[in-house]
């Protein structure tokens, strides 16, 4: 049964068009994007996104029992806290090779855990994650920034780009007032979706224009 309000039904579709465009555009690189660990690395970041996508767009679009609605949203926070984990990762490796990125790993994982452990204390309250999540996204923004005035890996501008506007999506969803009506009416989490989307395609044609292993 559809949840019986506007903005969440909206929240709940920019949720599916996310997901739908995340496998998408991991079956598309699969064949026209990096290969080796880059490609692995990458694409998994977008399996991923799918996953907590999906379970979003569950969570906000369905009336459900509360347990059912407890455990969805436990392994959409899961799935997010990978989410980002696995973006810092795929930059460590873009910046610092294969080496690197697989001693990063299990850090990584162990960092991701523990906020998700954090955030589950108080699952109300989205906040925490947040603040991990652009604290992450900095961190892979002055990556690719470095990677780019190297001049070495070509994309690294889109994806500079593309990790900027994810930037702006988390600050306009932890501002939490963004929200306008159009045909459908979007809260600050529809429109935190919408800006995803527009960040996945520069990520997409930053990783086809580099297709290097």
């Amino acid at each position: 049964m559809l949840i019986d309000s506007a903005t969440e039904q909206t929240t709940a579709a920019t949720d599916l068009i996310i997901a739908v465009l995340a496998v998408v555009a991991c079956i598309y690189l699969r064949h026209t994007g990096p290969g080796g660990l880059r490609g692995r690395l990458w694409r998994g970041v977008l399996l991923l996104l799918a996953v907590a996508a999906l379970l979003g767009a569950i969570g906000h679009g369905l009336v459900l029992r509360t347990a059912v609605y407890n455990s969805v949203w436990l392994l959409a926070y899961l799935a997010l806290a990978l989410v980002v984990a696995a973006f810092l990762l795929a930059t460590i490796r873009d910046l610092a090779g294969d080496r690197t990125a697989r001693r990063a790993l299990p850090v990584l994982l162990v960092i991701a855990l523990a906020f998700f452990g954090y955030a589950m204390l108080d699952p109300e309250n989205f906040l925490p994650f947040i603040l991990y999540e652009v604290a992450t996204m900095t961190l892979s923004l002055a990556g690719f920034v470095w990677i780019t005035m190297r001049g070495e890996l070509p994309g690294a501008p889109w994806i500079t780009a593309a990790i900027g506007v994810n930037i702006l999506a988390a600050a306009i969803q932890a501002e939490g007032s963004a929200g306008f009506t159009l045909i459908w009416s979007f809260d600050h989490n529809g429109v935190f979706h919408l800006v995803q989307i527009v960040a996945i395609g520069l990520l997409v044609h930053g990783l086809r224009v580099a297709p290097a292993e």
